[in-house]
């Protein structure tokens, strides 16, 4: 099964990111699941207001307070005045922060390619072509679909 790279990322590749990334590598690594997955959000988006994580993460902003604290404590990533609002927070990637996404997304990679390097061929074929609606599934649960509230299809 080949997963295509995106740079938007989706509610249902978060999932994936905290459960697929191998416990023992993220500890090896500092990081909580939360702090795996904030990381994460903010290297792929490259550099991204406080507000949006809060909605793409789905936690509170004190929470993500502190995860962010320790993310800027370990000099993964930075955080920021927006441009034109000196009021609003952005937080960027560091060097060090995108290289550590980079092995843990190799990691997570490797993962899931050998779970599913155990599972049948027409399982992988029933399990690719489902994607598309658990993706789905995924921004509609959490209010991130791009179109207002209708029937899943």
């Amino acid at each position: 099964m080949r997963v295509r790279a995106t740079r938007e990322t989706t509610p249902c590749h978060l999932h994936l990111s905290r459960s697929a990334t191998p416990k023992v590598k993220r500890q090896a690594e500092g990081l909580t699941p939360t702090q795996a997955s904030v990381l994460g959000l903010v290297v792929a988006r490259g550099s991204v207001g406080v507000a949006a994580i809060v909605a793409a993460e789905g936690i509170n902003p004190t929470m993500l307070s502190r995860v962010l604290g320790k993310l800027v404590d370990m000099g993964l990533v930075v955080r920021g005045a927006a441009q034109g609002d000196l009021r609003a927070v952005t937080v960027a990637p560091t060097d060090r922060g995108c290289e550590l996404q980079e092995r843990l997304k190799k990691d997570r990679a490797d993962s899931v390619a050998r779970l599913v390097s155990q599972l049948t061929p027409q399982l992988v074929v029933q399990l690719e072509e489902c994607l598309p609606a658990l993706e789905r599934l995924a921004d509609a649960s959490t209010g991130t679909a791009s179109a207002a509230p209708r029937r899943i299809r």
